[in-house]
């Protein structure tokens, strides 16, 4: 995602989706050991009382995973299979 070109106004709220959202949970994982499942459990858990918040955090994820699906650093995209 830091490849691509983000706006400053976008760039602030993503920073606080993966430090606040994302990274607890995953940052001490390689992206290849990120699976569906541990994606849906993190889902259910992540902001439950906002939904917006979780939903924009979804989508986050499921874009660095899909980057890394691109760049054949994983055989699938985790967030793919999530059922909303």
């Amino acid at each position: 995602v830091e490849q691509r070109p983000i706006s400053g106004s976008t760039r602030a709220p993503y920073r606080r989706l993966l430090t606040e959202h994302i990274l607890p949970t995953f940052a001490a994982l390689s992206v290849s050991d990120i699976s569906a499942e541990a994606v849906a459990i993190w889902h259910a858990d992540t902001a439950p009382s906002t939904p917006v918040t979780r939903i924009h955090a979804y989508a986050l994820l499921r874009s660095i995973m899909q980057d890394a699906l691109d760049r054949n650093l994983i055989e699938f995209n985790p967030c793919a299979r999530l059922r909303m």
